[in-house]
């Protein structure tokens, strides 16, 4: 019952997404605690939402914001990496959607 349950969860559930992502070997924008984004494919996922990814883009930006409340928030340099194979713990991630093509 629990792995017919699993099943479809994956299958019409929230978790479709990194499903479809999977089969399709399409790429994903994911959106992590610290602030960083990464773009790449998913390889492999489980119920706690650890991906493996592959070929992923990470960004983030470096750098005091400003102080008061009229400075802007993001100041600083944007950095950029690519890895070609990398692995995200669940409890990192906020948020996973399809990018605009």
């Amino acid at each position: 019952e629990l792995r017919r349950h699993e099943q479809d969860e994956f299958s019409r559930g929230p978790m479709r997404l990194l499903t479809a992502a999977c089969t399709a070997s399409t790429p994903l924008l994911v959106h992590m605690r610290n602030d960083h984004r990464l773009v790449g494919r998913v390889r492999a996922f489980d119920r706690h939402c650890n991906l493996v990814m592959e070929g992923v883009r990470e960004w983030w930006r470096e750098g005091k914001g400003g102080k008061g409340r009229g400075a802007k928030r993001r100041r600083g340099v944007e950095r950029e990496r690519h890895v070609s194979k990398m692995f995200i713990r669940g409890d990192s991630i906020i948020m996973v959607v399809q990018p605009k093509p």
